[in-house]
């Protein structure tokens, strides 16, 4: 596979992490506004939210995971090229 295209992978899982990243974050951020309002229960706020957000957990981290090892073979192989 040629540098550009390993570069678009690279830049197209990126933005996959951080699309994930974004849907955690949004549920973040509602749930901070709810406790915000006076006397809610924290088991209030997780109604419905707490497989969501395991799901979101996992899913990240093995995406996260998936890009940084083709992060890491790719620039193995730029250093590789560089040596060579």
């Amino acid at each position: 596979m040629d540098a550009k295209t390993q570069v678009g992978f690279l830049r197209t899982h990126s933005d996959y992490v951080t699309h994930l990243a974004t849907q955690l974050s949004a549920l973040f951020t509602m749930m901070e506004r709810t406790l915000e309002e006076p006397n809610v229960d924290l088991q209030v706020v997780m109604k419905g939210k707490t497989e969501p957000l395991a799901q979101l957990q996992k899913l990240l981290a093995q995406e996260a995971q998936v890009l940084c090892e083709r992060l890491t073979f790719f620039l193995e192989e730029v250093q590789h090229t560089k040596a060579a």
